[in-house]
């Protein structure tokens, strides 16, 4: 691989990778277990089998339709790689991978960490894009800081490249049936991700499950951080790690895009991870939100076929 160069990255072809059959409950069981979970969590909450809306309409906007066809979680690098020194080879591309296991055209969404020697910094993806054969709709945005202060940018069609860690949605961007979930008022300690996980894990045990999708949260800002650029200092503690990462309360509406898995099998998977952007050009990694009271969240996820672990250390 060439030294950071515009076009170097890792080739998929020559990078370990494990691929494990997820396992499919019904989507109408599933859609049980989560309406009993939220409704604990929150004051309303609602979850049910429908038809996926067109989520390239407002107030998603995403860069295909739907979720459906050929589900697939990709599960690519690692956390380790970014300790106590970043990685900085671990570059991988998107368009590579979608080509070699065999995905395209593809759409694909999920979060990660954007490319390195696009912006020359750190940064956060939000990523979007769907691989025709007839080109790339991009709509991947990344998320850095500059001036302590969250700057939000596009990447062009041709970049389709991410690096160290990144968890993500591929389908076909085909409508499909989905699992609709509405919630409001978080009167939990946990945010609407881990309380859908864990509640998942505890009716399937160690059945591996995947989701993937996207929400709305509006009405409450969110806690969201964002990764300064790369540290000289070693980040050899989780504390050092902590006291690095920079975080912001950022405006609604807010729209998120990422994955879920009920377990890890020893993959080194991560178990959660969604991105979000707003309208005012903020973005970055999504925890929860902060005004719970208010909270009100509208998500759409789909159930994934196969997952496939890349480049596990």
């Amino acid at each position: 691989m060439a030294q950071y160069g515009s076009d170097s990255y890792l080739q998929c072809a020559k990078l370990p990778m494990k691929s494990v059959t997820l396992h499919q409950p019904p989507l109408d069981e599933l859609a049980d277990v989560l309406q009993d979970a939220l409704a604990k969590n929150f004051k309303a909450a609602s979850v049910k089998v429908s038809d996926c809306p067109d989520l390239s309409q407002p107030p998603f906007n995403l860069s295909s339709p739907g979720l459906g066809g050929q589900s697939t979680l990709l599960d690519i690098g690692s956390a380790t790689y970014l300790t106590p020194v970043a990685h900085r080879n671990k570059i991988y591309d998107l368009k590579d991978i979608a080509h070699t296991i065999g995905l395209e055209p593809t759409f694909i969404i999920g979060a990660g960490l954007g490319p390195w020697p696009h912006t020359k910094v750190n940064c956060e993806m939000i990523a979007d894009l769907t691989i025709k054969d007839n080109g790339i709709s991009n709509q991947t945005r990344i998320a850095h800081i500059v001036n302590e202060k969250c700057q939000l940018d596009q990447l062009p069609a041709s970049e389709t490249r991410c690096m160290i860690l990144i968890n993500l949605f591929c389908s076909k961007g085909q409508n499909a049936k989905v699992l609709e979930v509405k919630c409001k008022g978080r009167t939990g300690q946990d945010d609407i991700i881990s309380c859908m996980r864990q509640a998942i894990q505890n009716k399937y045990k160690d059945k591996l499950i995947g989701l993937g999708g996207t929400f709305l949260l509006s009405e409450s800002k969110a806690k969201q951080h964002i990764m300064p650029d790369f540290s000289d200092i070693p980040l050899d503690t989780p504390q050092a790690v902590q006291n690095w990462i920079k975080f912001y309360q950022q405006h609604p509406p807010l729209v998120a895009v990422g994955t879920f898995v009920s377990t890890d099998p020893g993959l080194d998977l991560k178990v959660q991870h969604f991105h979000g952007i707003n309208s005012s050009g903020e973005g970055g990694h999504f925890y929860t939100d902060t005004q719970p009271e208010l909270a009100t969240y509208i998500g759409y996820f789909a159930i994934g076929e196969i997952l496939h672990k890349i480049d596990q250390p």
